[in-house]
């Protein structure tokens, strides 16, 4: 029965007998050629069809331009008025049977379980994946800034064996003594008394030449010179000591750096507010602990790591708190920071792979009643998120990293701009949507 009505329903333009209108052809029909695409009269045949009737050009078939114009309107609003009928006839037969209907039904819960199922498949193995190559960057960046670090922390290790082997330097502690204590040296005069001394007369002139000497032996012997911007030593932890003290330096890369480190002799750091907290962390620490980037206080290099190794053996003494230690002091080497970070090629790591970074540190500060409090400093990030102005960050599903750094307090954001989502599933899923919607309709009409 359903064929039957079907059949009744197909316009005669898409049936392959043309319908009777008598017995004898009207003259538009004896007109058409035989290879004619439709059937009927002449107003219900194509418009193609017509052209290659009469000939290529409107011209020739006939018409003026506004007749061909109306013409090929009116075919192509009759085919569509013929079709939306014979789908709107098809739709209420669909309706009468549900049997019909609910194959259709059925056929689309398939290909939405399917296509769906099979685009969240993908998505999360595409998520799985860009987060295993984000964990993947930062332990890579970890690995080399963490070698990186190891090699140019070597002139640390270097001075304090000095220190241990040569009795000039091993009495530089007793002649800088503890602050305050009659026969030490004295606090500087004025506004940096709090966090100065005077080391003036302090030292002799040969123990000096001889620091400055090894200092240089190791700075330029060791292709440290871009990145180990200076080599300082700091009995009782007041630097006493720096080479070099004033420098013009061209570095590899072009840039001029000036340094006139005189504003740091005699700076105390465990009288220094701004130093204190890692001058107390480093005196009974087992390696190196680092600070910054920072300012420095004699200025230069606008960003500079400090790194610092106490030098410990039997027969000195710190009090730090209330608690002795056996401590000399410090051995002590700035870094460029942009020349450290530069030669890891962090930034340049990221970006290849389409990723936002962060590094922070986290730094004990002193506050004006005394206690120690915890700051969050951002050391690097990403160059769209410091350009954006604030505009672009990380998303909230990025990835934290404890880095493998010297004292591990840095750490280490990854994600991608996007988060960790494929950007292509929504319009996927509302393409597949769509497409199920579609072929369900064509196979149940």
């Amino acid at each position: 029965r359903v064929d039957l009505e079907m059949t009744e329903t197909v316009p005669h333009f898409f049936s392959k007998k043309p319908p009777n209108r008598g017995d004898e052809p009207s003259e538009s029909e004896t007109d058409r050629p035989a290879g004619s695409a439709f059937g009927g009269s002449q107003n219900n045949i194509g418009i193609w069809d017509r052209f290659l009737s009469r000939g290529v050009t409107t011209s020739e078939a006939g018409f003026e331009d506004g007749a061909a114009s109306s013409s090929c309107w009116t075919t192509v609003t009759d085919t569509s008025r013929s079709f939306l009928r014979d789908l709107r006839r098809k739709a209420v037969v669909t309706v009468q049977h549900p049997d019909i209907w609910l194959t259709g039904l059925f056929v689309l819960v398939v290909l939405l379980g399917v296509s769906v199922g099979t685009l969240v498949a993908w998505s999360e193995e595409a998520t799985n994946t860009m987060r295993v190559n984000a964990q993947g960057m930062a332990e890579e960046v970890s690995t080399a800034m963490s070698h990186r670090l190891d090699v140019v922390l070597v002139p640390l290790l270097t001075m304090r064996n000095y220190v241990k082997q040569l009795s000039g330097f091993r009495e530089l502690s007793s002649l800088v003594g503890e602050r305050g204590v009659a026969g030490s040296a004295p606090a500087a005069d004025g506004a940096k008394g709090l966090s100065h001394r005077n080391m003036t007369g302090v030292f002799d002139k040969a123990v000096t030449d001889l620091f400055n000497e090894i200092a240089h032996d190791i700075r330029s012997t060791n292709g440290f010179d871009d990145i180990v911007m200076n080599i300082q030593l700091a009995p009782k932890a007041a630097v006493s000591m720096i080479y070099p003290l004033k420098e013009t330096k061209v570095l590899t890369n072009g840039k001029v750096i000036v340094q006139d480190n005189t504003g740091a002799i005699g700076h105390d750091l465990l009288n220094d507010p701004n130093r204190v907290a890692i001058a107390i962390a480093t005196v009974p620490a087992p390696g190196v602990v680092t600070a910054g980037p920072l300012n420095l206080v004699q200025g230069g290099v606008v960003k500079s790591l400090i790194a610092r190794l106490p030098i410990n053996f039997p027969g000195q003494s710190m009090t730090v708190l209330g608690k002795n230690y056996e401590c000399w002091g410090f051995a002590v080497v700035i870094l460029n920071w942009e020349q450290l970070i530069e030669q890891v090629g962090i930034y340049q790591r990221f970006e290849s792979a389409g990723m936002l970074f962060s590094l922070t540190r986290t730094d004990s500060v002193k506050q004006t009643d005394g206690t120690f409090k915890d700051k969050v400093s951002i050391i690097a990030e990403s160059e769209a998120i410091t350009a954006s102005g604030g505009n672009v960050t990380l998303p909230d599903d990025k990835l934290t990293f404890a880095l493998n750094t010297t004292n591990n307090e840095w750490v280490m954001a990854v994600g991608y701009p996007h988060g960790f989502t494929v950007d292509w599933l929504p319009w996927s899923l509302a393409l597949v949507i769509v497409g199920s919607v579609v072929i369900t309709i064509l196979i149940i009409v």
